[in-house]
C-alpha cells in the first residue's frame, strides 16, 4: 500500500490508521506572533485531543469566535520554550483556540459536502480491497498449506490427515448426495458444483471455493436478505455493490451525522462560565441574554424561574417537541372515499389532540378533544395497553368527528447514525413483545420514550367537496388549556391560509381528475431533506403540475423506517406538499417489518360488515372511474408475490367494473438498476406481467431502484407492443404501461442497462443515465385517455423540466397499419410507372397523329 509491503493485516492496519490521523483541517493564514510553530491547520490528533480538554474544562469553542473575541476573554498569547509546544497545546491559548475554531469550520464544510466521508471509505477500502495487494484480494488469493500447522506444531499428523481427508473428499460427497440437495432445494437453494470439486488441504485457494459454491451463495443472500448480488466472480461482487451505493448522496448523508457528532461535541453556544478570568464569580445559565422578569437576571438555577413565567420566547411550541402536531398524514378513507376522511398525527405524551371544523368563511363550526384527565379516569376503570381514550362530536352541520389517542412508545434514537442507531428508546422488549403504557422503567438497555398518536375520522362529507380544518395539542393546566395550532406555527413558516382543507373523493360519475407519482424521498438526515424540498418548491409554483387531486407515494420515505425522528423530518418537511390533500403510500424495504404503514398512515377494509384498519400492508380504493391497488412487495421471495396477497390481489382486480386500474409498488418490475437483477424481482415480473395484462391494468407505478424509465406498453408475454395511433395515443388493450418513478429525494443510484427490462423502455421518454436530481411524474385522466408526463427537477435553473413527451393511453384500438404500408409501398411505384406511361403514350400518339394530319 502506497509503495510499502506489510506483512502483516495489523501493520497495515495501523499505518492506514495514522494517515488518517494525520489528515489536517483549518486556515493555514493563521500565524503566531510569538509561537512560531503554533501556526497553520491541525491535525485531526490535536482536533481530538483539543475537543477532549475543552469539554472536560467546560470551554468549549463557539463557531462564532474571532481573534478580537478570544484575546477579550483569554488575553494575549504567552512565549513557551522552545521544543515545549504542549505548553501552548490548550484551549485557552488564542492562537491555538482560533485554529481550532478554523479547523472545525473547515472540518464542518468537508462532512457536509461529503469530500471527507468519501476520502476517508477512499483510504479504507484501497488497503482493503481496492487495491490489487490489498488485504482481501491478498487473502482470497493466497494459497494456504494446512501442512505447515503440523511443522509448526498446531495440530498433529493424524488431525491433519483428518483434515485433508474431510476437505478433499468427504465435504464433497455430503455436498452432492441427494438428499442435502433436495433439503437446500426446499428453501429454494440450488447447490451445482463442479464434477471435480474438492478442497485441497494442501493448496487451497479461498477464492476458488467462495467461487464453486456462488450460485448456492447467491441464492442464498437472495433469499435471507431479500436481493440479488451480481457478478461472475466474489471480487466483482464486492466491486459491483461498492459502485452501486457508494454514491453523493451516501457520502453526505454520513458526513452530515458525523458532522452533526463533531460540532456536538467541540462546540457550545453558551459557554459555563460568565467571566474566565474569575472563575470564582458567579455563573448566569441563560438560553437569552434578555431572559429577565421584573428587571432581574434570571438563570437556570434561579429561585425566581418557574415553569408558568418561561414565557413563549424561551420555550416556544414546535413540532420537535411535540406541541404542535407533528408527522401528521391524511386521506381519504379507502372503504368510504366520498363520504369518510381520515388524520393521523402525534404530540409529546403530555400533550392531547383537537380537531377543529370551520366553514368556508372561516368560522369555528366546532371542536373536539381529548385530554389525559379522561384519558387517566378510563385507565382506572379499564387498563388498556395504550392508555386510550376517544373523544366524538356530531356538528351542526351534520358532520360527525372522533379523535382516538394513544400513548405508544417509540423508536427513537439516542445514538443516530442514520440506517442504524446505536442506542434508541425501546418499544419492544427481549422477547420482542411490546411495551405498554407503564412500562417506561422496565427496560433493561434504555427508556421507554412515549409519545402520543392521533387519529381523526370524520364520517357524514359529502363527495368531491372541499372541508376546511385544524388540529391541534392541547395541554391541561390548572385554568384553561393552552392549545398549539399546527396552522398558526406552519404560518410562521410562510403558510398563507387560515385554515388546512381536505377534499372527499368523487362520484363514479366523473371521468376526469388528476394525480401525482412520487417514490424514494429515503433521507437519513435533515439536510438531505431540506435538499431534496427544493424541488418540492419548484413543484408547487409550477402551474402544470401544482393542482391535483392526491398523490400516490412508491415508498421509501426514510433509511430507517423504525426511527420516529425521520419520519419527523420526512413528514415534516413535506408537509406543505401533502397537508391539504390525501396520500397513499405503499410500504418500501426500509420500512419492511416497521410497522411504519400502520403507525403514521390510516388505511383501511371492509370486513363483513364492519370497517377495520387493513390486516396486512396491502389495500384497494376507488376514485372517479378509477381504481387503485397498492401491494406489499416486501411479502415477496423468490417465488414472487405471498399466495395470501396474491389471491386477495386477483379477487381485488377481478371484482373491480372501473373504467380505469391503476397498480402502486414499491419494487419496479420493469427498471434499469441493481434491484432488476433480485430474485424476487424477477419472480414478480413472471408472475405479474400475464396476471396484470390479463386483469386489464393500464399503469404501475413503481420506485425501489432510484432510476427513472418508462416502458412501452408491455402484454401478457412481456412483449413490447409499439403501436400509436396518428394522434400519438397508444391503445391500453396492447398492454401495460410501467413506470420506474426515480426518486424525489437525493439518492442517485447507478443506472445498469440489463436484457431483461432494458428493451422494453421508450428511450425518448425515459432518462437512461444515472440520475442528478429529483424525478416525479403526474397522471391526467380525462374522458377516454390516460396521460402520463414525467418531471425532472433542473437544480442549474430552479425549474421544473418535462422528461420527454407524455404518454397517452386510450380506450380506442390502434389499426394495425402495416398492411396499408405494405400496398401502398406497391401500389405507389405501380401507380406512377402506369401514369408515366399512359402519360408517354398519350403524348407520342398525340405527336404522330399531328403528323399525320400535317
Amino acid at each position: 500500500h502506497n509503495g510499502t509491503n506489510y506483512n502483516s493485516a495489523l501493520d497495515l492496519v495501523k499505518a492506514v490508521v495514522n494517515e488518517v490521523l494525520s489528515w489536517k483541517f483549518g486556515d493555514d493564514s493563521i500565524v503566531s506572533a510569538v509561537n512560531p510553530e503554533n501556526s497553520g491547520k491541525m491535525q485531526i490528533t490535536d482536533i481530538a485531543s483539543f475537543i477532549m480538554t475543552a469539554h472536560t474544562m467546560g470551554i468549549e469553542i463557539s463557531l462564532d469566535e474571532t481573534a478580537e473575541s478570544i484575546k477579550a476573554i483569554f488575553g494575549e498569547e504567552q512565549k513557551v520554550e522552545e521544543g515545549k509546544d504542549y505548553l501552548f497545546k490548550h484551549p485557552y491559548n488564542p492562537t491555538y483556540r482560533l485554529r481550532m475554531v478554523a479547523a472545525v469550520k473547515d472540518m464542518h464544510e468537508q462532512l457536509v459536502s461529503g469530500k471527507f466521508v468519501e476520502k476517508l471509505l477512499t483510504t479504507l477500502l484501497d488497503p482493503i480491497f481496492t487495491e490489487d495487494g490489498s488485504l482481501l484480494k491478498t487473502v482470497l488469493n493466497h494459497k494456504f498449506d494446512f501442512s505447515d500447522a503440523v511443522d509448526k506444531g498446531y495440530i498433529t499428523e493424524a488431525a491433519f490427515a483428518h483434515l485433508k481427508k474431510g476437505l478433499g473428499s468427504q465435504l464433497p460427497s455430503l455436498l452432492n448426495m441427494p438428499f442435502v440437495k433436495n433439503l437446500l432445494a426446499n428453501y429454494g437453494i440450488e447447490l451445482s458444483l463442479p464434477t471435480d470439486f474438492s478442497i485441497d488441504a494442501e493448496n487451497f485457494v479461498l477464492v476458488n471455493t467462495i467461487n464453486d459454491l456462488l450460485p448456492a451463495i447467491k441464492t442464498l443472500v437472495a433469499k435471507l436478505l431479500g436481493f440479488s448480488i451480481e457478478g461472475p466472480d466474489v471480487i466483482s461482487i464486492v466491486q459491483n455493490f461498492l459502485d452501486s451505493y457508494l454514491v453523493d448522496s451516501f457520502y453526505k448523508g454520513l458526513g452530515g451525522i458525523a458532522d452533526d457528532i463533531v460540532i456536538a461535541f467541540a462546540t457550545d453556544v453558551y459557554p459555563d462560565m460568565d467571566d474566565f478570568a474569575h472563575p470564582e464569580a458567579p455563573s448566569y445559565y441563560q438560553p437569552n441574554k434578555a431572559y429577565e422578569k421584573d428587571g432581574v437576571r434570571l438563570s437556570y438555577l434561579s429561585t425566581l424561574n418557574k415553569g408558568s413565567e418561561v414565557g413563549a420566547t424561551f420555550n416556544a411550541a414546535t413540532q420537535d417537541n411535540g406541541r404542535v402536531p407533528s408527522r401528521v398524514t391524511a386521506n381519504f378513507d379507502t372503504t368510504n372515499s366520498t363520504t369518510s376522511y381520515t388524520i393521523k398525527f402525534y404530540t409529546e405524551e403530555n400533550v392531547y389532540g383537537t380537531f377543529r371544523l370551520f366553514d368556508e368563511n372561516g368560522n369555528v363550526v366546532g371542536d373536539v378533544s381529548t385530554s389525559k384527565s379522561a384519558a387517566l379516569k378510563a385507565y382506572a376503570t379499564n387498563k388498556t395497553d395504550y392508555l386510550d381514550t376517544t373523544a366524538y362530536k356530531e356538528f351542526s352541520n351534520g358532520v360527525k368527528a372522533t379523535v382516538f389517542t394513544q400513548t405508544k412508545p417509540q423508536y427513537i434514537p439516542l445514538i443516530d447514525l442514520g440506517l442504524l442507531c446505536l442506542t434508541h428508546g425501546q418499544i419492544v422488549d427481549d422477547n420482542d413483545t411490546p411495551y405498554i403504557y407503564g412500562d417506561r422503567d422496565k427496560a433493561v438497555a434504555n427508556s421507554v420514550i412515549y409519545w402520543n398518536v392521533h387519529t381523526v375520522t370524520i364520517n357524514g362529507l359529502e363527495a368531491g367537496k372541499t372541508y376546511y380544518y385544524d388540529i391541534l395539542g392541547n395541554y391541561e393546566t390548572d385554568g384553561e388549556p393552552l392549545e398549539f395550532s399546527l396552522v398558526e406555527y406552519i404560518k410562521t413558516q410562510g403558510y398563507e391560509g387560515n385554515t388546512l382543507t381536505f377534499t372527499t373523493a368523487v362520484g363514479r360519475d366523473v371521468d376526469a381528475f388528476e394525480f401525482l407519482t412520487i417514490a424514494d424521498i429515503q433521507g437519513m438526515i435533515q439536510s438531505m431533506y431540506d435538499n431534496s424540498h427544493e424541488a418540492v418548491d419548484a413543484l408547487l409554483k409550477d402551474e402544470r403540475i401544482n393542482t391535483f387531486d392526491f398523490i400516490l407515494n412508491a415508498g421509501d420515505m426514510c433509511d430507517n423506517g423504525k426511527n420516529f425522528n425521520q419520519w419527523g423530518m420526512a413528514l415534516d418537511t413535506y408537509q406543505d406538499l401533502t397537508l391539504n390533500t390525501s396520500v397513499f403510500f405503499a410500504s418500501g424495504n426500509h420500512e419492511n417489518k416497521t410497522g411504519a404503514m400502520s403507525r403514521y398512515f390510516n388505511y383501511t377494509e371492509k370486513v363483513g360488515e364492519e370497517v377495520k384498519g387493513i390486516s396486512g400492508e396491502y389495500y384497494s380504493f376507488d376514485y372517479a372511474n378509477a381504481h387503485f391497488t397498492v401491494l406489499d412487495t416486501n411479502d415477496a421471495t423468490t417465488d414472487g408475490l405471498g399466495a395470501t396477497q396474491l389471491e386477495w390481489l386477483k379477487n381485488d382486480l377481478a371484482n373491480t367494473d372501473a373504467k380505469w386500474k391503476f397498480v402502486l409498488m414499491h419494487k419496479s418490475l420493469y427498471s434499469a438498476g441493481s434491484h432488476a437483477f433480485d430474485g424476487e424481482v424477477k419472480a414478480m415480473r413472471t408472475q405479474l406481467t400475464t396476471l396484470f395484462a390479463e386483469q386489464g391494468v393500464n399503469v404501475v407505478f413503481g420506485g425501489h431502484d432510484h432510476t427513472y424509465t418508462t416502458t412501452y406498453l408491455v402484454d401478457k408475454d412481456g412483449n413490447v407492443v409499439d403501436k400509436t395511433s396518428k394522434d400519438g395515443v397508444r391503445y391500453t388493450g396492447d398492454g401495460v404501461l410501467y413506470i420506474t418513478l426515480g426518486t424525489l429525494g437525493t439518492k442517485f443510484y447507478t443506472y445498469r442497462e440489463n436484457d431483461m427490462t432494458t428493451d422494453k423502455f421508450n428511450k425518448d421518454d425515459s432518462i437512461l443515465h444515472t440520475l442528478d436530481s429529483q424525478t416525479f411524474g403526474k397522471v391526467k385522466v380525462e374522458g377516454d385517455t390516460i396521460t402520463f408526463t414525467g418531471y425532472y427537477f433542473n437544480r442549474a435553473t430552479g425549474k421544473i423540466d418535462q422528461i420527454g413527451n407524455s404518454t397517452v393511453l386510450g380506450t380506442t384500438p390502434v389499426k394495425d397499419n402495416k398492411l396499408m404500408v405494405i400496398l401502398l409501398s406497391t401500389l405507389i411505384p405501380g401507380v406512377a410507372v402506369i401514369g408515366v406511361g399512359t402519360g408517354l403514350g398519350i403524348y407520342f400518339s398525340k405527336k404522330k397523329k399531328a403528323k399525320i394530319s400535317a
